[in-house]
């Protein structure tokens, strides 16, 4: 028995069973006594009394029995809705149910002065066993940064600073090219509209084998449609997300123009460098710092996977595990500037794509939950100092922090987001001192390809 914890007519109790569905389930079985429905269906009756308008009647002065023949059936709804919101969470409160806020509700009863009854299956967090974290084997991989990695670094910079000349000797399209473009809407140029042009540069490495196609031979004045005749997987999709979608027509054709690589350009990139060789040692420095970040993200990900695979029972709950899933989604396809409607349709032409978003997606939820379970084992803590000291550093990092931390409930869940983020991370330096090591060599690409 349970209570609704609401006014003082409400102090009743709910009658409250559980019942074990499987590991991540359980019902719950709700019972809210007679006397605490007709409090609020006479409520109800009463606020729908004031403003009821029935011919026949004064407005305010509608008899009780006329409005429950009109308005029953809407008034229980209403009622019904608001009693089950309000008990299922008391419910699951008094109960200590550890839920993921997911939930569906089952058959539903309520006659006129009876009870309300009803059933949900809640989907909760698995309870876990003694983690086992100790002795987990990670590969650590070393990152050199080669010179080659410095100059084709040196080399990027250069490209950056490239000039566009407008070429006047030709009017034909070639490999290497860049084509100022004007994307047409419904067949129809959009002349005179900044938002409608783009400059596409047509270099071997960037741009695919399909576009390099629809382009080179081209002349200007031409229109190149970039969707006939294409797989679509092929197509360029930032090139082609346009209202257009892939229709344009070439205005321009530039050619680039690459800066020498000399103590001159140095110094039009940089205003505290003076040579080539300091530029070179900035950017191994540069490059060194990134590597680093690189390997701690890698290694990171690494013990959570081993971390996972020595723990092979552990349960994600499913609709966690979709929500999950669909925001690696979100996060992967924007990467590549593909609309959401698009990431769908590749979603369900390529099930590899899914099942790798889902595998990352069920080792990061599961790791959570063993790195809190391990937290748990261990006596691993938070306190409100050290709470206290991130949040200091977030209003640092961004300003707009503080009208978040003026509203109570959102303040509270961030500070709550706060501990239980500085609990997992002590968790995980505890499984990684407990790790054993094994250098792998490998080249600072490899590492960003890996991550």
């Amino acid at each position: 028995m349970t209570n609704v914890g609401r006014s003082t007519e409400e102090q009743e109790t709910l009658t409250v069973s559980l019942e074990p569905v499987d590991r991540t389930h359980v019902r719950i079985n709700v019972v809210v006594p007679a006397e605490v429905v007709e409090a609020e269906v006479q409520r109800e009756f009463a606020q729908l009394g004031r403003r009821a308008k029935v011919p026949g009647f004064r407005p305010g002065r509608v008899p009780s029995r006329v409005l429950e023949t009109l308005y029953w059936p809407a008034v229980r709804d209403e009622v019904q809705n608001r009693l089950v919101a309000r008990s299922l969470a008391q419910a699951i409160q008094d109960k200590g149910i550890e839920w993921t806020g997911h939930f569906e509700l089952g058959k539903v009863s309520l006659e006129r002065r009876g009870p309300l009854s009803y059933s949900a299956t809640i989907e909760v967090w698995p309870r876990l066993g003694k983690v086992h974290y100790e002795g987990l084997e990670i590969e650590a991989p070393r990152v050199d940064v080669s010179d080659d990695a410095v100059e084709e670094a040196l080399r990027a910079l250069q490209e950056r600073h490239a000039r566009l000349i407008p070429v006047e000797d030709r009017d034909v399209v070639g490999a290497g090219d860049v084509v100022e473009v004007v994307w047409q809407v419904k067949d129809v140029p959009k002349r005179g509209s900044e938002e409608s042009k783009d400059l596409i540069w047509l270099r071997d490495v960037s741009a695919s084998e399909a576009t390099l196609g629809r382009f080179v031979g081209k002349r200007v004045g031409d229109t190149v449609d970039l969707r006939k005749g294409t797989a679509e997987s092929q197509i360029d999709e930032k090139q082609t997300s346009r209202a257009g979608g892939g229709v344009c027509r070439i205005e321009k054709i530039y050619r680039r123009e690459v800066p020498e690589l000399n103590d001159e350009f140095v110094k039009t990139v940089s205003s505290n460098l003076e040579t080539l060789a300091e530029l070179r040692r900035q950017l191994r420095d540069h490059l060194e710092a990134e590597a680093k970040r690189r390997r701690e993200l890698l290694l990171n990900y690494r013990l959570k996977e081993a971390l996972v695979a020595a723990n092979p029972d552990v349960l994600v709950p499913p609709r966690v595990l979709a929500e999950e899933t669909a925001s690696q989604a979100r996060r992967y396809f924007a990467r590549y500037a593909i609309p959401p409607e698009r990431a769908e349709e590749l979603m369900r032409r390529d099930p590899e794509v899914r099942e790798s978003l889902e595998r990352q997606a069920f080792t990061s939820l599961a790791a959570d939950l063993l790195l809190g379970a391990v937290a748990e084992q261990e006596g691993i803590g938070a306190d409100e100092a050290d709470v206290e000291r991130v949040l200091s550093h977030l209003r640092e990092e961004e300003p707009n922090l503080a009208r978040e931390l003026a509203d109570e409930v959102a303040a509270a869940e961030l500070r709550s987001r706060v501990k239980r983020g500085l609990i997992l991370q002590r968790a995980l330096e505890r499984v990684r001192e407990k790790a054993r090591f094994r250098e792998q060599h490998t080249s600072d690409n490899r590492i960003a390809e890996e991550k």
